[in-house]
């Protein structure tokens, strides 16, 4: 399968949401190793939350210090009043705009990112990247690395 030259990116307003699960402080050498082992734990952890693995889930990235370390989450959202289970946290996603993009497969990440960050938001005129802000995955219940799921990057008016 060819990769693709273009993607449609598109700002969107996406709502609050709670989420639950786990976290790890990591940096970018690090994740490699990082976020698998987070991503195996959590896959372990569905049946606790309701509705099990028909839940999207997310996989969460929130910058803490100049590009030399961030937050990584796995999580899901859930209601209010769901306590997270031992072990786990909750984390706020703040509602606000979001350039969301289609990611084709697991493959086409590293060219999806490269696409928003390197050639979508040098283009734009009424908005940048929240460098700061959170930047999401979200991946549909029962999601495999050949589908497809949203790549979500938080974005502030200029």
């Amino acid at each position: 399968m060819e990769p693709r030259e273009s993607f449609d990116i598109c700002v969107v307003e996406y709502p609050v949401k709670r989420l639950v699960g786990f976290h790890v402080r990591t940096t970018i050498p690090r994740s490699r190793v990082d976020c698998p082992l987070l991503w195996e734990k959590f896959q372990s952890q569905m049946r606790r939350f309701p509705g099990g693995s028909n839940n999207p889930s997310y996989g969460l990235f929130q910058m803490i210090d100049n590009r030399a370390s961030f937050d990584f989450w796995t999580a899901v959202a859930v209601p209010e009043d769901f306590e997270p289970p031992e072990g786990m946290e909750v984390y706020l996603l703040p509602a606000g705009q979001y350039a969301r993009c289609c990611v084709p497969n697991s493959a086409e990440i590293l060219m999806t990112y490269s696409a928003v960050y390197g050639t979508w938001a040098p283009q734009q005129t009424e908005c940048d990247i929240n460098m700061m802000g959170p930047c999401f995955e979200l991946y549909p219940p029962k999601w495999t690395q050949s589908d497809p799921f949203d790549l979500y990057v938080n974005v502030v008016a200029k």
